[in-house]
């Protein structure tokens, strides 16, 4: 499995099991790679349109249909509201 999915993976894992988005710090901890090779992989995915990096801090604000920012359109995984 390349990095971009094992990014996406741990992303959508976090939100199910925390109802939070992970920071990319966090993201580069779980998985064992290097802020360095972490950040490319969320770029291809951004151009992918399958997540939104914050511009301002590179943070992930999306990973759709997830938002990490509050939205007036709640999303429902599992019992958690996000």
């Amino acid at each position: 499995m390349d990095l971009s999915t094992s990014v996406r993976l741990h992303v959508f894992d976090t939100l199910v099991s925390t109802g939070a988005m992970p920071l990319v710090k966090d993201i580069s901890t779980a998985l064992g790679e290097r802020l360095d090779a972490i950040q490319p992989a969320l770029s291809q995915l951004g151009e992918q349109h399958l997540l939104f990096l914050d511009p301002a801090t590179g943070e992930i604000r999306m990973a759709f249909p997830f938002s990490g920012v509050p939205t007036t359109t709640p999303t429902v995984c599992g019992i958690h509201l996000v």
